[in-house]
């Protein structure tokens, strides 16, 4: 009997321990893959805002969450580098506007990042950066590790970073950009050609997920030209997509280089604190992205104003 009892009571352990670690660790498993942006250890993400001008106009809390959340959960995300495409505020000549959008990008602190200067953020001529220079000209980044080199008072810069195992160039053009700004990016590209080229400005594609007339310009005398770039960024009109383009560098009559085109608008979700999530995956060299607001706590779907929130397509540098 007492034999008995003991394989009882050791079964009754073993099923015990069996049904708790069990389930435990499947549950832990569903809890991780449930989150899109947590990275792997192979992943490395980027992070796109654009047109936050309605936040710093009506809505400052949101643009500080956004921020915040960056910063707080830097390490899950594995975040190397967030990228801002401009209208930072609503009116230009509006302070308080420029404060809000100034204290919300202070907080990314050390994490390294990159603005320009959309339409919203431009006066007329002659002085037409004049608050975009105070608030976010050189003196503010200068002294960044990751600051390479600005052109008029940081109208257009460049940034080094490395995502992953990647060098990366980030080349920034403020809007309606002159020759004398189109030849500063064409310069910065070809003063590194090993690092993997982004072309960052504000207006280049349009709703139609077509070259704006900006676009156009960019795209043949910046884009073409420079075979190291493989993404550009952009924001300004209302959408979220991926348009690829290929270049014969070589004029061989092949098509040799594939140039991500992304564009990241939220705006007129006045109250939504959206970002575009771009994971590299250096194991599966894959780039993928998706839309997040940690306001709303959502992962935004597809609609007849958002054509695509989710993407993915293979490295171009690495084929």
């Amino acid at each position: 009997m007492a034999n008995k009892r003991k394989i009882f009571l050791a079964s009754l352990i073993f099923i015990i321990c069996l049904c708790f670690f069990g389930c435990s660790s499947p549950k832990d498993n569903r809890v991780a893959a449930s989150n899109p942006l947590q990275a792997s250890k192979d992943e490395t993400t980027i992070v796109l805002m654009s047109d936050t001008q309605f936040y710093s106009k009506s809505n400052p809390n949101i643009f500080y969450n956004m921020t915040q959340y960056l910063v707080s959960n830097q390490k899950m995300l594995n975040l190397s580098y967030v990228v801002h495409t401009g209208d930072l505020v609503e009116n230009f000549d509006n302070e308080n506007q420029w404060q809000v959008a100034s204290n919300a990008m202070y907080t990314l602190g050390k994490i390294p990042h990159g603005v320009l200067a959309g339409n919203h953020d431009t006066a007329p001529l002659p002085n037409n950066r004049e608050n975009f220079e105070k608030y976010f000209g050189e003196n503010r980044f200068k002294n960044y590790k990751w600051y390479g080199e600005g052109n008029n008072n940081n109208s257009d810069h460049y940034d080094l970073v490395k995502v992953g195992k990647t060098d990366f160039i980030f080349v920034y053009l403020s809007d309606n950009p002159t020759q004398k700004n189109i030849d500063f990016a064409n310069y910065a590209f070809q003063k590194y050609p090993q690092h993997i080229g982004v072309l960052c400005v504000h207006n280049y594609l349009n709703p139609k997920q077509k070259l704006s007339p900006v676009g156009k310009k960019l795209q043949n005398e910046i884009v073409a030209k420079n075979k190291n770039i493989y993404m550009v960024f952009c924001g300004h009109f209302f959408d979220t997509n991926c348009v690829p383009v290929q270049f014969d560098d070589d004029n061989d009559g092949q098509k040799d280089r594939t140039v991500y085109q992304i564009i990241a608008n939220y705006q007129h979700i006045t109250d939504g604190g959206y970002m575009l999530f771009i994971k590299i995956n250096d194991n599966k060299k894959t780039v993928s992205a998706i839309s997040y607001s940690p306001v709303l706590n959502d992962y935004l779907k597809d609609s007849q104003d958002i054509t695509t929130n989710r993407f993915s397509f293979p490295i171009p540098w690495d084929m």
